[in-house]
């Protein structure tokens, strides 16, 4: 995503992503934060260097994560999800392929 896609998404001027971006600088306001965090589906603590995860936040994915308890998760129910999740990818390839012909 470019600096003005960003600006665009967030309502921020491009000047203050340009800011981030190159160090000039670099603590958001609370505000600023969560329209970053909106715009790039990501944590606040990935946008702010706490954690290296930049897992997608919120929405009914998280809330579905925390009530099945997947932090306590055994391999075979991580396994299930991963091939839940591939078989995803694999069906919204084959439905922009469909599109494109």
């Amino acid at each position: 995503m470019s600096q003005a896609e960003l600006a665009a998404k967030t309502r921020l001027p491009p000047a203050v992503i340009s800011h981030f971006e190159t160090g000039v600088r670099q603590f958001p306001s609370a505000d600023t934060l969560v329209k970053l965090t909106d715009a790039l589906q990501v944590s606040s603590d990935y946008l702010l260097g706490r954690i290296p995860d930049m897992s997608p936040r919120g929405g009914e994915i998280e809330v579905l994560w925390r009530r099945i308890g997947m932090d306590q998760a055994s391999a075979d129910d991580i396994e299930t999800l991963q091939a839940v999740a591939r078989a995803l990818v694999a069906r919204r390839r084959r439905d922009a392929e469909a599109k494109g012909q």
